[in-house]
C-alpha cells in the first residue's frame, strides 16, 4: 500500500482587495477633500481680509486727496473773487 502525503492550504486575498482597505481608502479621500476645502477656505478668507485692508487704506487716501482738492478749490475761488474785484475797480 502506498502512502501519499497531502497538504491543504488556502491563499488569502491581497490586502488591497479586502473590504476594510477599500473603506480606509474611501475615508482617506473624504478626509483629503475636507482638508483641501478647509485650507482653500482659510486662504480665501485671509486674502479677502488683506484686500479689505488695502481698500480701506486707498479709500482713506482718496478721502484725504478729495479734502485737499476741495480746500484748493475754495482757495482758487477766493483768489478768483479777490482778483475780479481788483480788476473791476477803475
Amino acid at each position: 500500500m502506498e502512502r501519499s502525503a497531502s497538504l491543504s492550504f488556502s491563499i488569502r486575498e491581497a490586502f488591497y482587495e479586502a473590504w476594510w482597505f477599500r473603506i480606509l481608502i474611501l475615508l482617506g479621500v473624504v478626509v483629503l477633500i475636507i482638508i483641501t476645502r478647509y485650507i482653500t477656505s482659510y486662504l480665501l478668507r485671509k486674502r479677502q481680509l488683506e484686500l479689505e485692508k488695502v481698500v480701506a487704506e486707498r479709500t482713506a487716501e482718496l478721502a484725504l486727496a478729495n479734502e485737499n482738492l476741495i480746500a484748493r478749490n475754495q482757495e482758487l475761488d477766493q483768489f478768483g473773487d479777490s482778483t475780479s474785484t481788483i480788476f473791476q475797480r477803475p
